[in-house]
């Protein structure tokens, strides 16, 4: 992999493994959503330093010559709604646990699509929710691929589970999945935990986290502890950011206290973006360190 950014002009020297080669990222979506975004922009880059890139999507949105969608929206709307059915089955019907977990049933794979056919490189992402399945990788690789997983939480290296938060049977087998009503030993946890295995085994693989924190969860568990895992962060475009603020942050932040906390996220309420430690912290300063904390504005 190499870094850059979409707008800089100097333009990085290729691997010379790479020269030639048609690479396809596939995810989910291409600009509505955390892994879409880094995905999106991930192409970009690495198109601007003269790869051969294009990205397979379940749901677009942009009007990117390069990102194409697999499936119709009848189609991809049932393949939806049949997994998340398969889901409330097996966790008894909890709402609350919907979109915690996936198993990949349902799935439409891109084996079949004509730039799937045609790359030599394919770069997995957050392949939930319909789009893919492991068949649909097995697939890949009968055909020759060269497959590179970039990991956007823990489903790759759990049973079922896109965040395992205090469970870690995740470094074992899985079973007795927290997320399942009537979780027990052999339940589809373990299942899907043992056709992983079997794949990881069977299938040449390499692991990207976009943290250390992610790495080291992949390296203590069982599926990933003894494959290719590394870190590479998420690209940035740095011109799209600055040293000195530009005027208009001015009047969205009225205050005068020298010290300034932003916080920020999609959905700045849900357990995964760590509001909690986040209150947990501002408490801390408040109670320990008021003098700092009356010079502090948060937002």
């Amino acid at each position: 992999m190499i870094s850059t950014t979409a707008n800089s002009s100097v333009k990085p020297e290729l691997p010379a493994s790479l020269k030639g080669k048609r690479i396809l990222l596939v995810n989910h979506g291409d600009t509505v959503g955390e892994a879409s975004g880094v995905t999106f922009r991930l192409m970009r880059a690495l198109r601007h330093s003269g790869l051969d890139v294009r990205m397979l999507v379940f749901t677009k949105r942009s009007d990117s010559d390069n990102v194409d969608f697999v499936g119709g929206r009848l189609e991809r709307g049932i393949r939806f709604c049949l997994e998340r059915l398969n889901v409330l089955w097996y966790n008894g019907f909890n709402y609350a646990n919907l979109f915690a977990v996936s198993t990949g049933a349902f799935a439409r794979n891109i084996h079949h699509h004509p730039w799937a056919k045609e790359a030599d490189i394919i770069c997995l992402n957050w392949i939930n929710q319909g789009l893919m399945n492991l068949d649909g990788i097995r697939s890949l690789h009968n055909m020759g691929k060269k497959i590179v997983w970039t990991m956007h939480d823990m489903w790759t290296f759990t049973g079922i589970c896109h965040h395992s938060y205090d469970c870690e049977y995740y470094t074992d087998k899985c079973g007795n999945c927290i997320y399942l009503e009537n979780g027990h030993p052999g339940d589809i946890s373990r299942r899907c935990w043992a056709k992983k295995k079997r794949l990881f085994d069977e299938v040449p693989i390499t692991f990207v986290a976009e943290t250390k924190c992610l790495e080291l969860k992949a390296r203590q568990s069982a599926l990933l502890r003894d494959k290719p895992v590394m870190t590479i962060c998420n690209p940035f475009n740095v011109d799209s950011y600055y040293t000195t603020p530009p005027r208009y942050i001015e009047s969205l932040l009225s205050t005068t206290k020298p010290n300034l906390i932003l916080i920020g996220a999609s959905h700045l309420d849900h357990p995964d973006n760590g509001i909690d430690y986040a209150i947990e912290a501002l408490n801390r300063i408040f109670t320990d360190h008021p003098d700092i904390a009356n010079k502090t504005a948060v937002y």
